[in-house]
């Protein structure tokens, strides 16, 4: 088998987009909004006994403003707000092909004069489109980066075959094979290959925090544990009776946890030197499609099939690993989405798949929903960005879309388009820029859409909380 990450390249007939083209808008005529009534001639004008007055020549605009914006007593401004009143009126006037001393409604027949649009009075001070120019939110894109081929990219919403480390290196799985990416030089190396193996295939894999190691999770209920920058395999954890969907490294530690099909959760201390899981916990009764150990390293959350989320807390007294400190019941469909707030420690966003469709943030401390939203599909993958302080979701049918939306409000900041099938996957760079999206359309993509602005001061984050350190040293002394 010949399996590659390759760029897109253009196709004869292909729908899949392979190249980002900036659409030309089209240079239409644009329409006469306001346009200047025909002034009747003189072989139309017709005496009466009486007087009546022509108000065709009357400037009704500068009357209008006059009669509207009257000077008020009393009304105090300062030199510079009176200062620039002034230079506006004037600019008008002369536009209007007016003086100081123009009547306001006079008594006369003229011709109304050909003049610039009245708002060109704004130039002095700048056009209202800078002004909106200056309110204007930052860039989102509206199409991917970069786009590469992921043939044989399995079609399983359950499985998490998708990391990016924090050495700028993606790891990705196709069907047997597991591909490892170097971001910076654009490099793709085959990293190792099951298909010796009978109809074994990878179904989960995470980077530990270091970005060295990688553990492999496979459809025989096997846990690899790789050294990458050697190639070495160092060891193999068989603890579980069906596949490994889903891994979660504890950030301080060398602990891993893994997530199988049986619902089943194991904790494995790497550096012992026997391949027994120290802890197992039973509180999911469908496969656990979502594992994700919190910043600090306090908390565990896990999403199951029976659309039910728990939270871990292995340092409480009351209940320790033996059953779940909270457990969220509110889904309706299976929750692989998991994402703790990198600046808000007690805050957990979930998503669940297609028949919820719902986001929602959750106080681990009370046990309250904090904010949720209806997002009209299915959602797969959800991501923090800590510079803007928003959540980034993929999602599934119907709209196979990338969402960002604000916190704490969860309203809705764009979206973008680009995959022609449900995202399964997504992964956020080192950079917290850039995030990575694997379709069941077979490719991966790359959206730029949290770029550091240089023009705005970044987000004030919370301080470090170092509570985890006291935590992790409890943990191992004997």
């Amino acid at each position: 088998m010949n399996l590659s990450l390759s760029s897109k390249k253009q196709a004869s007939g292909s729908c899949r987009p392979v190249s980002i083209l900036s659409g030309t808008p089209s240079k239409s005529t644009p329409k006469k909004v306001l346009s200047h009534l025909n002034t009747p001639t003189s072989a139309q004008k017709t005496h009466g006994d009486r007087f009546i007055p022509s108000r065709v020549g009357t400037n009704l605009d500068y009357s209008a403003h006059k009669l509207t914006f009257p000077s008020r007593p009393g009304t105090l401004s300062s030199p510079s707000e009176s200062e620039k009143r002034k230079v506006v009126f004037d600019k008008l006037l002369s536009l209007e092909g007016c003086t100081s001393e123009t009547r306001v409604l006079r008594f006369r027949s003229a011709e109304a004069e050909n003049t610039p649009t009245k708002y060109q009075y704004w130039s002095s001070y700048g056009t209202p489109k800078d002004l909106s120019a200056k309110k204007q939110g930052r860039r989102i894109p509206k199409s991917a980066d970069k786009v590469l081929d992921a043939p044989d990219l399995q079609n399983d919403f359950y499985l998490n075959i998708l990391d990016w480390s924090v050495k700028n290196q993606i790891a990705i799985a196709l069907s047997s094979c597991v591909y490892l990416l170097n971001v910076d030089s654009g490099e793709i190396t085959s990293f190792c290959d099951f298909e010796s193996s009978s109809s074994v295939l990878v179904t989960s894999l995470q980077w530990d925090p270091s970005g060295k190691t990688l553990a492999i999770g496979t459809s025989n209920a096997q846990v690899q544990i790789w050294d990458v920058p050697t190639g070495k395999l160092l060891r193999t954890l068989e603890t579980h009776e069906t596949r490994v969907s889903s891994l979660s490294w504890e950030p301080h530690s060398t602990l891993l946890s893994t997530g199988s099909q049986s619902g089943s959760i194991h904790h494995h201390d790497i550096r012992d030197p026997q391949p027994v899981a120290t802890h197992e916990l039973n509180a999911h009764g469908l496969e656990v499609c979502g594992l994700r150990w919190s910043p600090t390293g306090r908390l565990l959350a896990s999403g199951g099939n029976d659309n039910i989320v728990n939270v871990w807390d292995p340092f409480s007294t009351a209940t320790g690993w033996r059953a779940p400190s909270h457990t969220f019941t509110q889904h309706t469909a299976a929750v692989k989405a998991l994402a703790w707030c990198p600046w808000q420690h007690n805050i957990l966003a979930t998503g669940g798949g297609t028949a919820d469709q719902h986001i929602r943030a959750w106080n681990v401390f009370t046990g309250g929903v904090e904010a949720s939203v209806d997002t009209g599909s299915q959602v797969s993958g959800l991501l923090w960005s800590s510079a803007y302080h928003e959540l980034l979701s993929t999602h599934g049918q119907p709209d196979n879309m990338v969402a960002i939306w604000s916190y704490p409000a969860l309203g809705k900041v764009g979206r973008m388009l680009g995959h022609e099938d449900r995202i399964l996957h997504s992964a956020m760079g080192p950079d917290g820029q850039t995030v990575a999206t694997a379709s069941a359309d077979e490719t991966l993509r790359f959206w730029k859409c949290f770029v550091a602005d240089a023009r705005s001061k970044p987000k004030k984050e919370c301080e470090e909380d170092t509570s985890h350190l006291e935590y992790s040293l409890q943990r191992y002394i004997r």
